[in-house]
């Protein structure tokens, strides 16, 4: 592990647990089954740095994809040209739409498969590439993507599917399965 590694880890590691256990409880029953894409989009980009090689995928330049919701590309687009964490200073340098991707085109770093998008459309190419899928529809991750968001007893939770994880040639730090349930 390179020197401040392990510092750096630790403290997107202290992050993202706040922001999961501080989070105050929903309210009404709808809640229970949603969480807001302000929320997620920020907990997707915090987890995208327990990747172990996303220093050697990026160049701290992150690329986020939306495929399926409109919604999710304003939320992840408010996000554009800021800093994920302050010690190695990775940037949202861009949102995408995954439909104008071209052959010849970088693929993005993470990509967000919305509720009016088909898994099964984007995991030949997100497997293919080695882009982490995520999304917050539950049962998108029996259908080929890799990471969710769902909201349990009031609080977010991350859902990890290892086997999608897996496909997506994904490595992930140790504490990744510490803060997940994970599926298979």
């Amino acid at each position: 592990m390179r020197p401040g590694a392990r510092r750096r880890t630790t403290i997107a590691c202290i992050g993202l647990f706040a922001i999961l256990t501080l989070t105050p409880p929903s309210a009404g029953p709808a809640a229970d089954e949603l969480i807001s894409l302000d929320l997620a989009t920020r907990i997707f980009l915090k987890i995208l740095l327990l990747d172990r090689e996303l220093e050697s995928k990026t160049s701290n330049r992150v690329i986020v994809g939306v495929i399926g919701s409109d919604a999710a590309h304003e939320a992840f687009s408010a996000l554009r040209g800021q800093r994920i964490d302050k010690s190695r200073n990775f940037v949202v340098a861009d949102v995408i739409r995954y439909e104008t991707l071209g052959p010849d085109s970088r693929p993005p770093t993470l990509l967000y498969v919305g509720p009016h998008a088909t898994p099964e459309e984007v995991t030949p190419f997100t497997r293919r590439h080695g882009v982490l899928s995520v999304t917050t529809v539950h049962d998108y991750l029996d259908r080929g993507v890799t990471l969710g968001l769902a909201i349990e007893k009031g609080k977010p939770r991350v859902i990890l599917n290892l086997l999608n994880s897996d496909h997506e040639g994904l490595h992930w730090n140790s504490k990744m399965l510490k803060i997940s349930r994970v599926v298979r």
